[in-house]
């Protein structure tokens, strides 16, 4: 048993961002039950395999919480398993040895998670034994795990990727992914460009390409806060073949990264991280590289640090403007760990994508010494307040009306953490802070603070049954007890990191 401990101590001092998505108390209480209720060390030895896969997978995927697994995630854990040891059991027995230790541990790990999660799971373990066949790796596959790749691989991992990504931009033209595709749109162009009025074919061209990256890779879908890249794969898998399924698969482990080149040699380039300071190898670009070393690039890496074969932009960057752009980014993620203090860089990065670009852009393109605010709240962001259960109905009426009115998870999590800030600190009688024009304003102060347009008032107002006289009286309380400023970090979206970005360029100017 000690062997289990410690190779749980060894994979959190490794990783210490899997304490994040599940404590290390959490993992250890498990084994000690399975100890007390007698389990083999090889039971234990094959569970805590499976349980660090998880956590590596829910790392690399870019997940915020098991509730984003489906069905198709647990198949590719499985086959991962078996790709990474082969004698990891997956037969029916050990398929269902699988499910019946992630039920219990998901019972010790999440106490507090919802019933549809374990519904998820019921769904994936029948999958998966009626597809066991499938969860074994094949020859046919040696492409995608190669390091080494023939010109003719590389040529048919294009030429797949160009099909599936061309089924992807299809998919979300229909009409009904339309408010996710406008607010990506705006989110990625920022308040001042317009992608109508681009002056010529190329950089249409290259706009789009840049904007596709982002929409499946960083976007978050309104409904469900899902990439959009994992949401087609979700609803589309079943019609793929099994390797368009691991190229999609394989996509969607990728990260965010900024880097610029060290050194080209003769057969490869090597990269640096502009965060981290790792270095990475890469494939030598179809075209010459001219002063390389003034250059900066960003695009998704893979898992495994191989290049995607998707979009990379680059844009010229001396080594000082490289500099500057580095303080200023660490700047944006010193504001977001206001709201969220134990956050890493990854998880910043696949929170404000689209802020980060603009940084770059506005760098790059105006000569700014500076276009991060500087921005501090009044007051230290409090511990997270669960409310009393007496809470529960307004708190899902708050949640089902912002979801109306457009408004995205993630906000939406914020706009919940305005109202539980206010219900803590406020005098007012429990009726009133339960009633609909405290939830409306509870929404408005998140638009007033993220300086994002109300254009539905009258919505609104219809939606919490109350009248624009109470809201206003209502916000007035609120604004003056959680003690907000324009763009208070505390409750700071993406949307709002981008709306102070052109608010301090248009302050820069005037001075």
């Amino acid at each position: 048993m000690a062997n289990i401990y410690s190779r749980v101590e060894f994979f959190y001092q490794e990783n210490p961002e899997a304490e994040a998505i599940v404590p290390q108390e959490k993992v250890e209480q498990y084994f000690r039950r399975r100890a007390w209720h007698a389990a083999s060390s090889h039971d234990m030895e094959m569970e805590w395999r499976l349980f660090s896969l998880l956590i590596e997978y829910i790392d690399q995927s870019g997940f915020y919480s098991f509730d984003s697994l489906a069905p198709v995630d647990y198949e590719m854990l499985l086959y991962r398993a078996r790709e990474r040891w082969h004698d990891f059991p997956l037969d029916d027995a050990g398929i269902e040895r699988a499910f019946d230790a992630l039920r219990d541990f998901y019972k010790i790990a999440l106490p507090e998670a919802e019933e549809e999660l374990f519904e998820i799971l019921n769904v994936a373990r029948k999958t998966c034994l009626a597809k066991k066949e499938e969860l074994f790796p094949r020859e046919g596959e040696s492409l995608l795990v190669e390091d080494d790749l023939s010109e003719e691989d590389i040529a048919e991992l294009n030429r797949r990727l160009d099909g599936l990504l061309r089924s992807v931009q299809i998919f979300y033209k229909d009409e009904k992914h339309l408010p996710d595709l406008a607010r990506a749109i705006f989110r990625f162009c920022g308040p001042e460009m317009r992608p109508e009025d681009l002056d010529s074919p190329e950089k249409k061209e290259e706009f789009w390409h840049s904007f596709w990256d982002y929409f499946l890779f960083d976007y978050h879908m309104i409904d469900d806060d899902n990439t959009p890249l994992h949401a087609f794969f979700v609803q589309r898998q079943t019609e793929m073949d099994w390797v368009d399924r691991k190229v999609v698969q394989d996509l969607m482990r990728s990260r965010f990264t900024i880097f610029y080149v060290v050194s080209i040699g003769d057969e490869s380039v090597l990269c640096r991280d502009l965060f981290t300071d790792e270095d990475m190898v890469l494939p030598l670009p179809d075209m010459p590289m001219a002063d390389y070393d003034k250059v900066l690039l960003y695009g998704h890496m893979h898992a495994r640090d191989t290049m995607l074969l998707n979009h990379i932009c680059s844009v010229p960057a001396t080594k000082k403007l490289r500099h500057r752009i580095k303080e200023e980014i660490q700047r944006q993620f010193d504001i977001y760990r206001w709201r969220s203090p134990q956050a890493s860089f990854d998880e910043f990065f696949a929170r404000n994508t689209a802020a980060v670009l603009h940084v770059i852009h506005l760098m790059t393109s105006l000569a700014q010494l500076r276009v991060v605010p500087m921005l501090r709240p009044r007051r230290k962001q409090s511990d997270a307040l669960v409310l009393p259960q007496n809470f529960a109905a307004p708190q899902q009426r708050l949640e089902r009306n912002a979801l109306a009115l457009g408004i995205g998870a993630e906000e939406r999590g914020i706009i919940q953490r305005i109202y539980a800030d206010f219900v803590r600190q406020s005098s007012l009688s429990l009726q009133v802070k339960k009633r609909g024009d405290t939830l409306a304003a509870a929404i408005t102060v998140f638009l007033i603070v993220n300086s994002i347009s109300l254009h539905e008032e009258d919505k609104l107002c219809r939606l919490f049954r109350t009248t624009p006289t109470l809201l206003v009286e209502r916000l007035r309380e609120m604004l003056t007890a959680l003690d907000c400023i324009l763009f208070d970090p505390r409750y700071l979206s993406e949307q709002g990191f981008i709306n102070a970005l052109f608010m301090e360029l248009d302050t820069q100017k005037k001075e």
